[in-house]
């Protein structure tokens, strides 16, 4: 079958083709357990989902080790608790990292007004791209592709270089203060870049990496990855601490002020981790897809989405502070909540019946909604 599949990037669309429709079916019928109505029908449902997945990951996983042969990292030495080793936080630049910021707020620091959204210039690659598009402070694109490449684009359109992982990018890259770029790829590695392109290090998981990293203050590198496990990383490439979590670990963390890390997985929690890696609380009842993001305020309150909710969470306990309906059957499967200066909250929220999906508008303050709007489709990753 897809073992058999020769690695011809000539038509990267084929390349594991049949691996990703086998895993994209598994997920979608995860998310679909949480819309049967009765709870015994509910608790089954959602068993065999969860035993399709694991052994679907497991095969494919286990596939993909087989097909590109890979190592786990190996550094100097080991490194003490107490110490970080060379890196630093996160870059001071117009997007650095996945939803722009560390709270995810999605909210650009530089007014469009006056811009119409007229191509200026169009760059191809050789696959679809899922991965999210980052700039550094001297106005360099970064981007993944199905391909296998890391793209590196000049502001104005032309390539400055590509460096090729061992499989296909969703995640997106994150940039750091001293110039590192680090991205996940299904090569279940987190590859960590010199500015020119070159490797510097990378981490094995041993299973793929698609969540986004993020870079903390005092460049510790979280990351989520298949085999369920937030890992936290130093940043010269070695293992701080890893939590373990139900679930595969696609969404991207999200660190507060005082260096909680909030994460959703595939196991349908919400969790807060504290910085040295032990668990402050989770959340199972909002039901959050896993594969979505959160963003929080200035007063580190938490915004999410899950099945037919919108709502808001206290940081200290994990209790919802208000919540609300948007509908029967609306999700956010995917994408990620924005959150304005103004204190409006948008959500992409989609059908499950997969007829369209909707950006709905929140006030913060209240959880009264502002407006919506239809969309032709579901929103994928933002």
């Amino acid at each position: 079958m897809a073992s058999n599949m020769p690695r011809d990037k000539s038509n990267i669309s084929s390349i594991t083709f049949l691996d990703k429709l086998v895993y994209q079916t598994s997920r979608l019928l995860y998310h679909l357990d949480f819309y049967v109505p009765s709870d015994k029908i509910y608790l089954k449902q959602r068993y065999i989902n969860k035993v399709i997945e694991q052994y679907l990951s497991q095969y494919l996983t286990y596939q993909h080790r087989a097909k590109y042969p890979t190592k786990i990292a190996s550094t100097s030495k080991p490194v003490s608790t107490g110490v970080l080793g060379d890196g630093s936080g996160l870059m001071d630049s117009a997007w650095p990292m996945k939803c722009h910021d560390l709270r995810h707020t999605s909210l650009s620091p530089y007014s469009t007004k006056g811009h119409y959204g007229r191509i200026k210039w169009s760059f191809s690659v050789a696959g679809p791209m899922e991965s999210g598009i980052v700039i550094d402070n001297e106005n360099t694109i970064y981007f993944g592709s199905w391909d296998y490449n890391l793209y590196a684009l000049h502001s104005n359109g032309t390539k400055k270089w590509n460096y090729e992982t061992g499989e296909t990018i969703w995640s997106t890259p994150a940039l750091a203060q001293d110039g590192t770029i680090y991205i996940g790829s299904w090569d279940c590695k987190l590859h960590a870049l010199y500015p020119n392109g070159t490797l510097k290090w990378y981490y094995d998981t041993g299973f793929w990496v698609t969540s986004d990293p993020a870079i903390s203050d005092d460049g510790t590198l979280y990351i989520g990855s298949g085999d369920n496990y937030l890992y936290a990383l130093y940043p010269n490439g070695t293992l701080r601490w890893r939590f373990k979590t139900g679930g595969y670990v696609k969404s991207h963390p999200v660190i507060a002020s005082d260096g909680t890390i909030y994460f959703s997985s595939l196991d349908g929690i919400l969790y807060a981790v504290y910085p040295n890696g032990t668990l402050k609380w989770k959340n199972k009842n909002i039901k959050v897809s896993g594969c979505s993001s959160v963003a929080l305020d200035t007063k580190g309150i938490i915004y999410t989405s899950g099945i037919e909710i919108i709502c808001a969470v206290n940081p200290e306990n994990g209790s919802i502070i208000w919540s609300y309906n948007p509908g029967k059957d609306l999700a956010m499967i995917h994408g990620s909540p924005a959150l304005s200066s103004d204190g409006t909250l948008y959500i992409p929220m989609c059908n499950v019946d997969g007829n369209g999906g909707w950006i709905i508008a929140v006030n913060i303050s209240t959880g009264a909604e502002v407006w919506r709007r239809k969309i032709g489709g579901w929103s994928a990753e933002s």
